[in-house]
């Protein structure tokens, strides 16, 4: 049996007998690190069933697809949407250049 205990250094809000929580989708993508090394116990290779922060539409800075602490925020799969204009990503007229509605977050 294996629990998760803590994502990221922050401890969860988890019983010490529950088997599995939930976990705010937002907070996981930031959290979590899927990178494996070889002392690894746990590593996800696989989802089963549509992933919220890949398959429905999302803001850029939680896209599942591209994450945007490691690739170049104007990067964005087909669900980003600009929070900035409430449009899609690919709408955006203001999404690339160094002040470029790519770089917003929360």
């Amino acid at each position: 049996m294996v629990k998760i205990l803590e994502i990221g250094g922050g401890p969860l809000d988890a019983e010490e007998d529950d088997d599995c929580c939930e976990i705010d989708p937002a907070e996981f993508a930031k959290k979590v690190n899927l990178k494996a090394s070889a002392d690894d116990d746990v590593v996800v290779v696989a989802a089963k069933g549509p992933v919220a922060l890949k398959d429905f539409p999302h803001p850029r800075h939680l896209c599942g697809n591209y994450p945007f602490d490691t690739t170049p925020h104007e990067s964005r799969c087909r669900k980003c949407y600009c929070s900035l204009c409430e449009v899609p990503a690919s709408s955006c007229l203001e999404w690339k250049g160094t002040e470029g509605h790519c770089h917003s977050t929360k």
